[in-house]
């Protein structure tokens, strides 16, 4: 495997809610475990584990270890923010056909709170050119991957997020982990060097982020995004 440089070229703005999505591992997971038809749309922690072996075999970045705990070699991305816009989107009823069966209940509804209450909430549309992420991998098989993304981020049924053009380049450096002495992805306090910019969050610095046992105390990138 090499030092790539994976590059996404913008056609519309992206919506994330902080400056460490999307993640290119996860991205790169769930492409892989949708070829090989082992997607499901709730995963359980089991199934997760199951998935692994799988995962360490034919994923395309590579796998390091520090610690005695693993991570995939991908930094978090790089981009310039050339501008941030912040808009509403309408979150309705959930399932409403069923909070209209009201049984022996009196039929009321309360518009304030809340299943019935509508919800605008902020959307955070940034606007960049390219977005950069720094890995070791194999290039052509990320490149076979990811010729399908069109959309990243939140909101992406919304047209948010969409990719132009995707470029996987070989790079100079290896900056998956460090970018010179600037941190270049989350990682767990204790585990490398305490970075001179510290920034530190309980994140889920393995993908699937929202798995508990992936969550950790993190030194977080400071310099990853830049904003004119």
């Amino acid at each position: 495997m090499d030092n790539l440089q994976i590059i996404a070229h913008m056609a519309t703005p992206l919506v994330a809610y902080d400056d460490w999505s999307p993640s290119f591992d996860a991205l790169i997971e769930y492409q892989l475990l949708d070829r090989l038809g082992l997607i499901e749309p709730n995963p359980t922690e089991a199934s997760i584990v199951k998935n692994l072996p799988i995962l360490f075999e034919q994923m395309p970045i590579a796998r390091k270890m520090l610690n005695g705990q693993w991570y995939w070699a991908v930094s978090s991305p790089h981009y310039i923010e050339n501008h941030q816009q912040t808009s509403k989107f309408r979150k309705r009823w959930d399932y409403q056909e069923h909070h209209l069966e009201w049984g022996k209940k009196r039929a009321k509804v309360n518009g304030s709170e809340g299943h019935f209450k509508a919800y605008d909430l902020p959307r955070y549309d940034r606007e960049m050119q390219t977005i950069h992420w720094f890995c070791i991998g194999d290039a052509d098989k990320i490149s076979e991957l990811i010729l399908n993304v069109t959309n990243l981020g939140k909101k992406r049924s919304q047209g948010c997020g969409q990719v132009h053009k995707w470029e996987v380049l070989p790079f100079e450096h290896d900056w998956h982990l460090w970018r010179g002495d600037k941190l270049a992805r989350p990682m767990p306090v204790g585990m490398i060097p305490q970075p001179q910019s510290i920034n530190m969050m309980n994140w889920g610095w393995r993908p699937p982020t929202w798995l508990a046992a992936n969550k950790s105390m993190c030194y977080m990138p400071t310099d990853n995004v830049w904003r004119e």
